[in-house]
């Protein structure tokens, strides 16, 4: 586990696949099944883009951010996703103020 593994148990309920994952609950993600269906159900969870200062990482086949795209080459999907996200993001602060958080 300390090298990026993930660990799979095999029980009389089935296989359960455990993982780090610091975008879950409590920092480990936990998937009913194999390494191939943990894989699978990460890949869903991300997002394709991923914002930063000045730019954008943008998600590849094998679930890795490896292209970076600056801030004046955004596409249109992009540039609606980033506005999307800001206006997320803007509820969110609200609903805390209002207390309305979970």
């Amino acid at each position: 586990m300390c090298t990026g593994n993930v660990l799979s148990v095999d029980k009389h309920e089935g296989t359960f696949t455990f993982g780090l994952d610091f975008l879950a609950d409590g920092g480990i993600k936990v998937v009913s099944g194999d390494k191939e269906q943990y894989d699978n159900a990460a890949s869903q969870e991300l997002p394709t883009f991923n914002f930063g200062i000045y730019g954008c990482w943008i998600k590849d086949d094998d679930n890795s951010f490896k292209d970076y795209i600056s801030e004046d080459d955004y596409t249109e999907e992009m540039q609606r996703e980033f506005y999307h996200l800001g206006d997320e993001n803007v509820q969110k602060e609200e609903q805390k103020r209002r207390g309305m958080h979970r």
